[in-house]
């Protein structure tokens, strides 16, 4: 496995780098790539990617990062009980601060395991290589910068041909009130933040999506369905979270998911100030896909890029958990939508909860759409495990399982959902099961994992051991007596498995999924008069 040439290669890495990215320290194109390419090569989890190259032949480079237990088809834009994440950085060369704070979450997230599983994160650290480096260096001798009039280079924000990628994306926006297709593109009301012609901020290029930088993120953008995006810019302490072309809903969402943003890094929104502008990468991400799409402006300077070592840590501090915990919940607030849409290859596109809608968006790109008079439950087969679907039928069939069609069934399962189900299966007993006490000590709200789900129903079945063989697994030999012969017992009876031969993993959370299966089989014992 990749992880175990870490002890090759720190031996070789110790006299130039110290493991961990130093927050405080500036680093050039070439070695954040290298730093990239490092972790892709060490951990499992990470996957690297060129989307391809800057004016100057600089590699944009795309960081996936998953649980090591995720999987899913590269070549599908959308994957059953999937849940992807976009998180762009260095949109703006000075804000340089940005693509290591991204680089460095990654580490941190991938060192301590922290990504669940079916939650894939893509990130593109330096979507600008071309402008950083500008900054960096105070200039680039080539003919197109020295063909620029703004020579300001250390505050350069556009690429090497001085357009500002912020401004350059395509601003088409569905108007809800008349259904109509609106360009915004170019507009700004404000002088003061606009250029006229190539310079070191503020053009917005020749069209929309003229450049290398745009097209690459564009491309990204509508390769997978995802969930949410972030785009980590800098200054100000503020999310820029509304967007003024979207539902009351929608906006309600995104606002919800700042909450949970702000939250941990005490930012707060920006003041109204009635400014108005167009083709950020954001309003992109919105319009096209119609799911939250949040810009958080680390630091709090106006004098970037020259920001001090306990800004750059402050900002890191900040914003460690950020990416992460906000994608938690914008999985727990994932609705789908019983409209959807597929290019002209087949590939999924996007679902929707409004008919007009995705009729406009389908005339719009040239999509098919499958429609769904009611909600029925074949609906879960396009975004659960496959494996799973006939025991969740089968359970909804007979009013054992109660669930919302229109959401997701991945999600993990609470104690309290569980021993509810079990009551469903057989009244009776339930009410005569006298819960074990680690039962009443966990919460209600608590993710259930495998080792209490295994001696709930132990003790729930009234279990014993009798003839029945003991399993061997490696990861239970800590566990006390008593929790070790409920997982002799559900092993024995066919209701929990261990994963292979040698591991059961005991606190792993049961997803929903998992504990259908399970509860399928609880229901066939009782079916059989075994309970």
């Amino acid at each position: 496995m990749k992880r175990y040439l870490i002890l090759i290669i720190l031996g070789l890495m110790l006299m130039t780098t110290s493991f961990g990215l130093n927050i405080t320290e500036d680093y050039t194109v070439k070695a954040l790539n290298e730093r990239i390419e490092y972790l892709g090569s060490t951990y499992d989890e990470i996957t690297v990617e060129n989307l391809g190259l800057s004016y100057l032949d600089q590699e944009i480079k795309c960081i996936c990062l998953k649980n090591s237990e995720t999987t899913f088809d590269e070549s599908m834009r959308y994957n059953k009980g999937i849940y992807h994440f976009l998180v762009l950085g260095g949109v703006h060369a000075r804000e340089r601060l940005n693509p290591k704070l991204l680089i460095k979450q990654i580490e941190y997230y991938v060192e301590k395991d922290l990504i669940p599983k079916n939650m894939v994160i893509h990130y593109i650290p330096l979507v600008n290589p071309d402008g950083y480096n500008i900054s960096l260096f105070n200039g680039i001798d080539t003919e197109v910068l020295q063909g620029i009039n703004d020579k300001n280079y250390p505050r350069w924000k556009s690429n090497l041909r001085g357009v500002d990628i912020n401004r350059n994306f395509p601003d088409i926006y569905l108007d809800l009130d008349t259904f109509t297709w609106k360009n915004s593109w170019g507009r700004s009301d404000n002088k003061a933040f606009r250029s006229y012609g190539p310079s070191g901020e503020f053009y917005f290029g020749k069209y929309a999506g003229s450049e290398i930088e745009t097209q690459i993120i564009m491309a990204y953008m509508n390769r997978y369905k995802f969930e949410m995006a972030l785009d980590y810019h800098s200054q100000g302490e503020v999310l820029y979270v509304g967007k003024w072309f979207m539902s009351e809903a929608f906006n309600e969402k995104s606002l919800s998911l700042a909450n949970t943003i702000m939250d941990i890094n005490g930012y707060t929104q920006p003041r109204k100030t009635g400014e108005y502008s167009s083709g950020f990468t954001m309003n992109y991400m919105a319009n096209i896909h119609r799911v939250p799409s949040i810009t958080i402006e680390t630091t709090r300077t106006r004098n970037l890029p020259y920001l001090t070592n306990q800004e750059e840590i402050k900002a890191y501090e900040e914003n460690e958990n950020v990416t992460l915990e906000v994608f938690k919940k914008a999985i727990e607030m994932t609705v789908f939508g019983f409209y959807k849409t597929y290019d002209s290859d087949g590939y999924f596109f996007d679902d929707y909860q409004s008919e007009a809608v995705a009729k406009a968006y389908a005339q719009k790109y040239n999509l098919s759409i499958k429609e769904y008079e009611e909600a029925p439950l074949e609906h879960l087969d396009d975004f659960m495990s496959e494996w799973a679907f006939q025991s969740i039928e089968e359970l909804v069939s007979r009013d054992i399982l109660n669930i919302d069609l229109s959401k997701g069934y991945q999600n993990n399962i609470s104690v309290e959902a569980f021993l509810e189900n079990l009551k469903r299966i057989n009244e009776e007993r339930y009410k005569a099961y006298e819960q074990p006490e680690i039962v009443e000590l966990i919460s209600s709200n608590q993710k259930i994992n495998r080792i209490q789900a295994s001696y709930i129903l132990y003790t729930y079945l009234e279990g014993e051991l009798k003839d029945r063989d003991k399993v061997a697994y490696e990861d239970i030999d800590l566990l006390i007596e008593e929790y070790k012969n409920a997982v002799y017992y559900v092993n024995n009876m066919g209701l929990i498995k261990g994963y292979s031969n040698i591991e059961f993993e005991p606190g792993h959370s049961l997803t929903k999924e998992e504990a259908a299966v399970i509860l399928l089989r609880v229901f066939r014992l009782n079916h059989k008069g075994a309970l």
